[in-house]
């Protein structure tokens, strides 16, 4: 085929595909059919945060107004509300679902039944923050530099200390992993030893993240540069650079393929061999992200929901659900369900029809 002709038939294939990857062949985009479970808008709200259960038969919504909103699927038009006092950390079921965390930026964190009916436990850490997770079970909270075992009952040692705080996730193993903005440092506790590793990058550090399985550290900063460690090594085994500021990284639950989102699309990268599988040019910008086995969900800035294929970034769905920023996306590790919310108020559940 003549050069001028694949640019034009690539150009009509980026528009049938409404904004799903250009360049990739026609057969390697299967699309799928989501059936429509809640679409509902909150005039004057602005939604922070959506989870769904692990069963899929519960979703959270908290809104930046100190709402929290809880449904049960079974019954969508019949939502339970929450009040949040402070401003939002984090909201997220813990189990399957066993528990459900409610954390403000002032240090109070909640652990209430997945139903609301009852408080399990609440502490209050000494200082504010903007990050907080727990680990399925809900022994270990940390938040911000801090971490709390419930088992213990206290805190355990020192915080980890950051001017600002850029990222907190947290392995199976368990170990914690905290990232700071300013001074750059990843700081590493492994909670069964209670051993502490502690790398400095060369900038500022917009995102990071550690695996489940608690081997490997990716971080990224503000200029496209990109770091992978082995844990335990004192220095990154890799690094490389991206075509604009890191946002966010995200690593699959098979600890196989992880996804960071830039200011200019997304790239795919294997783990074993490291290798990247796609880079993902997009015109709007991505705003959040979520990852599955095989799947990556993520919303964009025109109030659209997305699902790409990881093996080779090919998009196979996509559905506009609101006129502004897609604040949070949720999608289930079985792939059976997606949620989103919106910067106007809009909450959504899709959940993906069987064959």
């Amino acid at each position: 085929m003549p050069l001028a002709h694949r640019i034009c038939f690539l150009f009509f294939l980026s528009v049938f595909v409404a904004g799903c990857n250009r360049g990739l062949p026609k057969s390697s985009v299967q699309f799928r059919e989501w059936q429509q479970l809640l679409l509902q808008r909150y005039e004057g709200e602005s939604i922070a945060r959506v989870d769904l259960s692990a069963d899929g038969n519960w979703l959270l919504a908290a809104n930046t107004h100190h709402i929290l909103r809880l449904w049960e699927m079974a019954q969508p038009d019949q939502p339970r509300l929450y009040g949040v006092s402070g401003a939002l950390a984090n909201a997220v079921f813990l189990g399957d679902p066993s528990e459900l965390m409610i954390a403000n930026q002032n240090g109070l964190v909640q652990l209430w039944d997945y139903q609301l009916h009852d408080k399990t436990f609440e502490y209050h850490f000494p200082e504010g923050a903007g990050h907080a997770i727990a680990d399925a079970p809900g022994r270990y909270l940390a938040y911000g530099g801090y971490v709390y075992d419930r088992q213990g009952a206290g805190m355990l040692g020192e915080p980890a200390v950051h001017a600002v705080q850029s990222a907190l996730s947290m392995s199976m193993q368990p170990s914690v992993l905290t990232a700071g903005y300013h001074d750059g440092a990843l700081i590493l506790r492994d909670l069964t030893t209670g051993k502490t590793n502690r790398w400095l990058g060369p900038q500022a550090l917009t995102a990071a993240t550690i695996s489940t399985d608690g081997k490997y550290v990716i971080a990224g900063n503000r200029d496209g540069h990109g770091y992978l460690w082995h844990v335990p090594a004192q220095e990154p085994v890799r690094q490389w650079n991206m075509p604009g500021r890191v946002l966010t990284i995200e690593v699959a639950s098979t600890c196989k393929w992880f996804v960071v989102v830039t200011d200019a699309g997304f790239d795919l990268y294997q783990f074993n061999p490291f290798a990247l599988r796609a880079r993902v040019k997009l015109k709007v910008a991505v705003r959040s992200v979520d990852v599955s086995r095989q799947w990556i969900a993520f919303g964009d800035d025109g109030g659209n929901v997305h699902v790409w294929q990881s093996s080779d970034g090919s998009c196979l769905w996509k559905r506009n659900i609101a006129s502004s920023p897609i604040t949070s996306i949720r999608l289930l590790a079985d792939q059976s369900y997606i949620a989103a919310g919106s910067y106007s108020g809009d909450v959504a559940v899709f959940r993906l029809k069987t064959p």
